[in-house]
C-alpha cells in the first residue's frame, strides 16, 4: 500500500510501506520524504529494536532504465551490547548513494554461487516495475550499525564460566585454573619469560 500526500511539485512525502512504481517515474529528479514509525519495519528477527521513527529524505532519478536514489536516513535503535547482552541505544544518520538496473527477470538463481566484477558491486538490479524503498531504507540502516556494538569500550562482558556480568560484579572462575587445552600455552609462556 502506498500512503502518500504531495507537498510541493517536485517532492512526495510517504508514511507506510513505499514501493516507487518505475513505470511512471518521470525523467527529471523527483525529491522524496518519509517517515517508518517503530515496528513497521521488522528489525525484530535480528535483535534490534527501532525506538525512534526512521526519517528518510533524498532523490530518485531515470536514466534510461537506471535508477539512481541518493539521500539520507535518520533513526535511533537499541541494541545488544555482544560482551555483557545489556541494551546499547544507537543513533543512525547515513548518507547513501544506490544505483538500480531495471530487468526483466533475475539474472542469477537465488542460490547460485556467482563472481561479481567490481562493476556488478556499484549496482543493484531490480526486476519488476516497483522499486521497495521500505527495504532499501531498513538495508541502509542496517549498513550503518556497528559489526560488534558494544555498551562501552572497556566492557568486561559475562564470565564464561558462571555468567556473571563482569561489568557490575567479580568472580573467582579466572583463578581456578586454565583450561587443560591451554597448559601447553603456559608452559610455552613461562619457557619464553625464564629462558635457562
Amino acid at each position: 500500500m502506498n500512503v502518500k500526500s504531495r507537498t510541493s511539485p517536485d517532492r512526495q512525502r510517504f508514511s507506510g510501506a513505499v514501493n516507487i512504481d518505475l513505470v511512471d517515474l518521470p525523467t527529471e529528479r523527483l525529491l522524496l520524504e518519509g517517515s517508518l514509525a517503530p515496528g513497521e519495519l521488522d528489525f525484530a528477527e535480528i535483535g534490534i529494536r527501532q525506538i525512534k521513527p526512521l526519517d528518510w529524505s533524498g532523490f530518485i532519478e531515470r536514466k534510461g532504465s537506471n535508477f539512481r536514489l541518493s539521500g539520507e536516513v535518520v533513526t535511533e535503535l537499541e541494541l545488544e551490547c555482544v560482551r555483557c547482552l545489556n541494551p546499547v541505544r544507537q543513533a543512525v544518520r547515513r548518507e547513501f548513494d544506490v544505483f538500480f538496473q531495471q530487468r526483466e527477470s533475475l539474472i542469477y538463481a537465488e542460490h547460485e554461487d556467482i563472481e561479481l566484477k567490481e562493476s556488478e558491486t556499484q549496482t543493484s538490479f531490480v526486476t519488476g516495475s516497483e522499486l521497495p524503498l521500505n527495504e532499501i531504507m531498513q538495508e541502509q540502516v542496517l549498513l550503518a550499525l556497528p559489526m560488534k556494538p558494544l555498551c562501552r569500550a572497556d566492557c568486561r562482558g559475562l564470565c564464561a564460566v558462571c555468567g556473571i556480568h563482569l561489568n557490575e560484579d567479580t568472580c573467582e572462575c579466572s583463578l581456578r585454573g586454565i583450561n587443560p587445552a591451554f597448559e601447553v600455552l603456559r608452559e610455552f609462556k613461562k619457557q619464553l619469560e625464564n629462558p635457562s
